[in-house]
């Protein structure tokens, strides 16, 4: 049977609160991209440690980064897409849990970015690999109206850092199929 266990209310008016919750054992994030001047929030429960809400900003965004758009947890990180930072290329701030605080460790951004990409649509963590989703990027890296081919992006944690591993593309998509609309990570597999 499930219970109730909390209900958290939005304390802004059009912030899209609640925008894709995700869950890992019991610590529980959600987003609310259009909070704070569409500069986004993040918001963390744990409902280990007495379910209080705790809030993530991107103390480094801009109005318009819509940070929150996308979040993962694993264990001691999580991981949030502002597709909508510097002028759409997007970027993905990482955060870790140190002793109850959970700070800022790293920013990531694709090196091979232009407007519009969207970069940090989606994202997922599992261990120490990152998968981000830029399903409006170019292979061709023009900016163009119409179609787009989209990308994957993989990162791995080593030591402190976050280190971009593999960039995955279609040679050949078809027509109106986008990666990175969608992305998920589990031990091995990058779907």
């Amino acid at each position: 049977a499930f219970r109730q266990i909390g209900m958290f209310l939005s304390p802004e008016l059009d912030s899209r609160y609640g925008w894709f919750p995700v869950v890992d054992e019991s610590t529980l994030v959600f987003g609310a991209p259009h909070a704070n001047g569409r500069r986004g929030r993040v918001y963390v429960c744990d409902a280990q440690a007495g379910g209080g809400v705790i809030e993530l900003v991107d103390d480094q965004g801009n109005p318009g980064d819509q940070f929150g758009n996308c979040v993962a947890v694993d264990g001691e990180t999580i991981v949030v897409g502002a597709d909508a930072a510097d002028d759409g290329a997007g970027a993905v701030i990482v955060f870790r849990n140190d002793g109850g605080q959970w700070r800022r460790t790293a920013r990531l951004i694709a090196p091979d970015r232009t407007p519009n990409d969207r970069f940090g649509r989606t994202v997922d963590i599992q261990g120490d690999v990152i998968v981000v989703g830029a399903p409006g990027k170019n292979k061709n890296g023009r900016r163009l109206r119409g179609p787009r081919e989209g990308a994957v992006y993989v990162f791995e944690r080593v030591g402190n850092s976050s280190i971009q591993t593999a960039t995955l593309i279609s040679p050949a998509p078809p027509p109106g199929e986008v990666l990175g609309l969608v992305v998920a990570v589990a031990s091995d597999p990058i779907l």
